[in-house]
């Protein structure tokens, strides 16, 4: 039986008052590419020390004088953006059975309004460009901020630009202002190139 005729007799099985459910499933098997990635990031990275290959990098920069970010917000609209997106907050473990298995944990479980990715943003400061790109090579480059076990696969980090040491940044100040960054870390195990597009413009809605 072809699938249109099975799709034919499944359609005529329904009334047009007929209510249909969105079913999702909260426990799956891995896709074979989330399979690779979490075995080869196991056998290959068995220390924190190691560098994680696995990390899709974004960057932005506060590029206005005038221009303002509050924190706050950039913490709402982050949350709001992992709550939507399931892949954001699944989690990747082993099975009695040997199988690699995906689950999608719940907001309540990763999230809070601190910590909006499963834990808190990392707060740095830098005075000058070589600092900078000294530290946003070591933030994408270290594994620490991942934990695919409990379906943490974003961290974000927040650089404050301070060009004199004698005006040190505040560090629970809620604004950021000109030549600050956001960095945002991203496990490739739920994000790929074509995902950023998608991230960027509902993060800013």
């Amino acid at each position: 039986v072809g699938f249109r005729s099975i799709f034919f007799k499944v359609s005529r099985s329904f009334s047009p008052s007929s209510k249909m459910k969105i079913v999702f499933f909260l426990t799956a098997q891995a896709s074979f590419a989330q399979q690779r990635i979490f075995l080869h990031e196991r056998i290959r990275f068995t220390s924190e020390d190691h560098h994680n290959i696995y990390t899709i990098p974004l960057l932005f920069r506060i590029s206005c004088d005038n221009d303002r970010l509050s924190i706050s917000r950039l913490c709402h609209a982050l949350r709001t953006v992992i709550q939507k997106h399931h892949v954001l907050r699944t989690a990747l473990t082993f099975h009695s059975d040997d199988m690699i298995m995906q689950h999608c944990v719940d907001m309540s479980d990763i999230a809070d309004d601190r910590a909006p990715s499963g834990h808190p943003l990392t707060h740095h400061q830098y005075d000058h460009q070589d600092e900078m790109k000294n530290t946003v090579k070591k933030i994408f480059e270290h594994a620490s901020g991942f934990n695919l076990s409990k379906g943490r696969v974003i961290q974000c980090h927040i650089l404050h630009h301070s060009p004199s040491l004698d005006h040190p940044f505040v560090e629970h100040t809620n604004e950021l202002s000109y030549n600050d960054l956001v960095a945002f870390g991203i496990h490739h195990s739920a994000f790929d190139g074509t995902s950023t597009s998608i991230f960027c413009q509902e993060l800013t809605q």
